[in-house]
């Protein structure tokens, strides 16, 4: 199965994690890891499985990488119909109700 990591971060959190999520999936899976700056909403494909890796900055906001991504999904709605995901959101707990947002917010 092809795995598709994809993550939005800020100071390099979603990025590392991303990255060890990978080596976990590795040899067993054919395993890819993006910037969400850099990766098209036309290459999401329901034949693969994705893992979105996203951060929480700020007031509870999406990282700067992450928001192009969400942006296109938000303006041109692709159908999504069998896409298979798994997002994993990072936060600080000391951030009461916006913690984890960016996570939520991209879900």
């Amino acid at each position: 199965m092809r795995v598709i990591i994809l993550f939005g971060t800020e100071m390099g959190t979603a990025e590392s994690a991303a990255n060890s999520i990978a080596g976990e999936l590795r040899g067993a899976h054919d395993v890819s890891v993006h910037d969400m700056t850099d990766f098209d909403i036309a290459d999401l494909d329901p034949r693969h499985f994705h893992v979105v890796v996203c951060s929480t900055y700020g007031d509870g906001d999406l990282p700067t990488g992450a928001e192009p991504f969400y942006d296109a999904l938000d303006r041109h709605r692709p159908d999504l119909r069998g896409l298979r995901f798994a997002v994993f959101g990072l936060g600080d707990t000391v951030y009461g109700d916006t913690f984890n947002r960016g996570g939520e917010i991209i879900a």
